[in-house]
This record gives structure tokens, sequence and C-alpha cells, in this order.
């Protein structure tokens, strides 16, 4: 009888060895989703706005600005504004770095820090009436972001285009953010 006993219980250990290593109760790291990217683009478009009252439209302006998160934490912009004269155009450039920043878009709550950081250069050139505005320009770098009990790290690479049609009261925008944010092959609204 001892003799079946051992192959019995070496059989038993290795059965329990492979149903503990199929069950293992960790998920594999999962990215954002498409919606889950748009939302993080657009908070970042909202941080970048924070540096835009402080210049007071004076070319060339710079502000660097530490705000406070809206669910905690800070997030640090750089911005840049400068008239080019050979064809009047006007180059923005932002800096965003969040530290630990926690914002809501769209429903979800991030958490970021900048990895490195957020980069946005935009151009703009308006018709000799200034009827129309043409925007073309970039956003590149990275955030490490949490939201819900996922992590994991950004990159961005995306292309912007777009412009303003001046429409009597109501100015009418249009635009596209293209390439990949996040590991997804993106385009949004911009």
């Amino acid at each position: 009888m001892k003799s079946q006993a051992k192959p019995l219980f070496a059989a038993a250990l290795v059965a329990v060895a492979v149903v503990g290593c199929g069950d293992s109760s960790t998920a594999p790291d999962e990215g954002l989703k498409l919606g889950e990217a748009e939302a993080l683009y657009d908070a970042l478009r909202e941080m970048a706005l924070f540096a835009f009252p402080e210049t007071g439209g004076l070319f060339p302006a710079t502000s660097t600005l530490t705000r406070t998160c809206s669910r905690g934490g800070e997030v640090t912009v750089s911005a840049e504004f400068e008239l080019v004269t050979d064809d009047s155009s006007v180059q923005l450039n932002f800096d965003i770095d969040p530290d630990a920043c926690g914002v809501a878009s769209q429903g979800w709550e991030f958490k970021l820090d900048g990895n490195p950081d957020v980069k946005i250069v935009l151009t703009v050139r308006s018709s000799a009436d200034f009827t129309e505005s043409l925007i073309d320009g970039s956003v590149t770098g990275g955030v490490d972001w949490e939201l819900d009990d996922r992590s994991g790290t950004c990159m961005i690479d995306l292309m912007l285009s777009g412009g303003v049609v001046q429409n009597f009261s109501e100015p009418q925008a249009f635009g596209t953010a293209a390439g990949t944010m996040c590991g997804l092959e993106v385009e949004f609204d911009a």
C-alpha cells in the first residue's frame, strides 16, 4: 500500500501546482482603452490652458505656473508665446509636468506623473482680415498614469491640425489630433 501512496501523493502535488500556477489572482497589465486615452488627452489639454490667462496677450510672453490639481497633487505648466514676424504666425509652446496630479475627465479619475512630461507645440496663422485661423502642431512626451486599480505609462506622439472660423458672434472651431497615444492609433477631435 505504501508503494502506491507515494505516486498518488506526487501526482496530487503536481496537480495542485498546475492548478495553482494557472489560477493567478494578478491580472496582466492592461493599458488604457480608446475612450480612456481620449479622456487623458482632454485632461492634458485642459492643463495647458492653465497658463493661458497669465500672459496678458503680450508677445513674446512666458509663463510658468504650478497649480493644485482638482483631485490632489499639482501640475507645473510652462508656456511660451511668440509672434513670428516673417509670416505673422503665433508660436505657442507648452510644457506640462504633472506631479501626483489627480484629474477627472469624461467620468474617469486619473492620477498623473510626468514621464518625462508632455510638450504641446502649436502654430497659429490668421487670415489678413482675422476671420479664419489655421492651427497645426504636435503633442509629444509621456506620463505615468493610475486609473482605478490599473497603472502604466502613456507615450504620446500626436499631430494636430485645425482652425477657427469667425462666424459673426459665435466662432466655429474644428480640428483633429491623430497619431499614437498609450500604444493606440488614435484620432480625436482637437
